[in-house]
């Protein structure tokens, strides 16, 4: 699987674009939504494939909705030592 790398200027870039044009910012929020479901048919696959001894989480477990607000993906403090 490929490391997601985030730029710091594409987050600047977002900010930018959701201020400037509306239908691009709630576009945005659509694909997010689109691709939390995906991800989160991902991480229940892989979870099955977990090795012995480590706890293999239920599908109820694994959120339905983004846990997380927009403005916490577009803050780059957020992810810590990720980017």
């Amino acid at each position: 699987m490929k490391k997601v790398a985030f730029e710091p200027e594409a987050f600047e870039q977002l900010g930018e674009w959701g201020k400037e044009d509306k239908k691009v910012f709630k576009k945005i929020l659509e694909l997010i939504k689109d691709i939390q479901a995906d991800t989160r048919k991902l991480a229940i696959k892989e979870s099955k494939n977990a090795k012995l001894g480590v706890r293999k989480p239920d599908e109820s477990e694994y959120p339905l909705d983004l846990p997380f607000t927009l403005e916490q993906l577009l803050d780059e403090d957020f992810y810590g030592d990720m980017l």
